[in-house]
This record gives C-alpha cells, structure tokens and sequence, in this order.
C-alpha cells in the first residue's frame, strides 16, 4: 500500500491530518431523520409509531445498514451519552 508522502503507517498517525467530511456528512443526515422524526411526533404525539423513520427499530435494510455502520464507526468516533446508550442496547 502506499502511503505517500508518509514513510510508513506510524508516520501517517504521527503527521497525518484527519478528514472528517463523512462525519460531517453522516452528521447532517442524522439531523434530517431526527427532524423528521420529531415532526412526526409533534402532529401524532409523543409515542406515536414512527415507522421506517425510527431507525432504532426499524427492519428496512436502510436502518440496519446505519445502525451496522454508526456501531462499527463508535469505535473511532466519539458519540453523545444519550446516543452511545441506544447503541450500547444494540
């Protein structure tokens, strides 16, 4: 693999700068289905059936796949507590 301009990985880790954009834009995302979701529960209540917008409890193979990817990616990113709590019952 190469890793130019780096010599090796542990110069990588040493002087490498971190791109964050897929956080970003997972973070974007993120806000769009919990704006979604809270709107949901403004016009049906507050326990209303949220349906494939719960991505916690939904089946669809969209909902799994994020729960999958946000599980694997809280090994290398740091979530809120309220967050980490429903991935930890995952």
């Amino acid at each position: 693999m190469k890793l130019d301009p780096y010599k090796d990985f542990s110069d990588l880790v040493a002087r490498g700068i971190p791109d964050f954009s897929m956080v970003e834009k997972m973070r974007g995302k993120l806000e769009e289905l919990h704006q979604r979701r809270d709107l949901k529960q403004a016009i049906y209540g507050e326990h209303a059936d949220l349906g494939d917008d719960d991505v916690m409890k939904s089946d669809s193979e969209g909902a799994v796949f994020a729960r999958n990817f946000v599980k694997d990616m809280s090994k290398y990113v740091q979530f809120f507590e309220e967050e980490q709590k429903k991935l930890d019952e995952l």
